[in-house]
């Protein structure tokens, strides 16, 4: 009681909370300028998260000592002309609803606010940025006779080491348009070389390449297998595309007459870092389609989906090495839209072991395959 009678005689409690609340409240105004406006900054986002969250502690404080009065405010007994409140409960409550909804259902003009900074903090699509740098891979054709071009701008996320991944259009019920960008592995269905466990005993619940100065040999045998080339597909590694590719060429992986999965005019190197893909669409397309991206990262193993987590399952625990099963990120972008930005969202994974196509949205015992990508962001131009 005597230290807080001290602290009342030189500070005033109400002033100091209120005086908090507005420099919080400024910083959190200039700081979401900066990020509806430009590029993503970490410096800025730090600042923001940190001063939000100070901000946060504040008002719940505030809460506390001015409950009593906030509790009458949601009384039904303070509804009505006459009474202190009026109507201000469920006006509040209803504003709040219709926003939350409105923004929620991708309605305008929330949505035309949200592209108008989408297109603000990317105009500027460049090699450079401020502390990163961009592979530009630009395979638009000159002349293309007015066709819509894609541009892919991929920035990798902490996890992201050396995986496999498929970029496509599609339907907006599924069907698949054409591949985007397809990794030259997979578009070659080369896996002649799989590795072996020498002791089946051994239960990864980790990646062990995260360990400094591990080696392949260290636990595996390398097996040479060149005629996996025809015989065996890795469907767990891309299942969401492979399968959808598998319906499009009538229910085979490779068409008639053809060794490759995907033509060269749509794969490439894996592109191993942050990167800028521009490619024109094959045909005239005209209204809203998806786009989506698949990537999947070999034994990055965790607790939940260790080595040994499905026994029976002959993929996964036997030749696949999957590990965390692949992570499925889409846009949803209208091709009659001039200059359009979509930032892709995450939507799924795909089976652990390639069983089937579908997307699953439970993302239970996902870690590290949640952080291969930072962000994905498309232009149609």
């Amino acid at each position: 009681m005597l230290s807080n009678s001290i602290f009342s005689k030189w500070i005033n409690w109400r002033a100091l909370v209120g005086m908090t609340l507005f420099c919080c409240l400024l910083i959190m105004l200039i700081t979401s300028l900066l990020m509806f406006t430009q590029r993503h900054n970490s410096l800025i986002a730090m600042l923001h998260t940190i001063v939000g969250t100070s901000m946060l502690l504040m008002l719940v404080w505030h809460m506390f000592y001015n409950w009593a009065p906030l509790k009458n405010y949601f009384s039904l007994r303070n509804l009505g002309k006459q009474a202190r409140s009026k109507l201000s409960m469920p006006v509040s409550i209803m504003a709040f609803s219709m926003l939350t909804l409105a923004t929620l259902m991708n309605l305008p003009p929330f949505s035309s606010f949200y592209q108008w900074g989408m297109t603000l903090r990317s105009s500027d699509l460049a090699v450079q940025s401020n502390d990163i740098s961009y592979l530009v891979l630009d395979r638009r054709q000159q002349g293309s006779n007015g066709l819509a071009n894609l541009s892919v701008e991929f920035t990798a996320g902490a996890a992201f080491q050396w995986p496999q991944y498929a970029i496509w259009l599609e339907t907006m019920d599924g069907k698949l348009v054409q591949p985007i960008y397809v990794t030259q592995k997979l578009a070659d269905n080369r896996f002649d070389n799989r590795v072996a466990k020498r002791d089946q005993s051994v239960v990864f619940t980790h990646n062990p390449f995260e360990q400094q100065g591990y080696q392949l040999e260290d636990d595996f045998d390398l097996v040479v297998e060149p005629e996996s080339r025809s015989s065996r597909f890795r469907t767990e590694s891309l299942p969401v595309f492979l399968h959808k590719l598998a319906q499009y060429h009538g229910g085979q992986y490779i068409p008639e007459n053809d060794t490759k999965l995907v033509a060269d005019a749509y794969s490439g190197a894996t592109m191993d870092s942050h990167f800028i893909y521009r490619s024109a669409l094959n045909q005239p397309l005209s209204g809203q389609y998806r786009l989506r991206m698949e990537l999947n990262q070999s034994f990055d193993f965790n607790e939940y989906y260790s080595s040994d987590r499905f026994p029976d399952d002959e993929i996964y625990s036997g030749s696949g090495f999957s590990a965390q099963p692949s992570i499925v990120y889409e846009a949803i972008i209208d091709l009659d839209s001039k200059d359009e930005f979509v930032s892709m969202k995450r939507v799924g994974r795909g089976h652990h072991s390639g069983r089937d196509g579908q997307i699953y949205t439970d993302l239970q015992g996902m870690t590290s395959a949640l952080h291969l990508v930072d962000r994905v962001l498309v232009h149609v131009e």
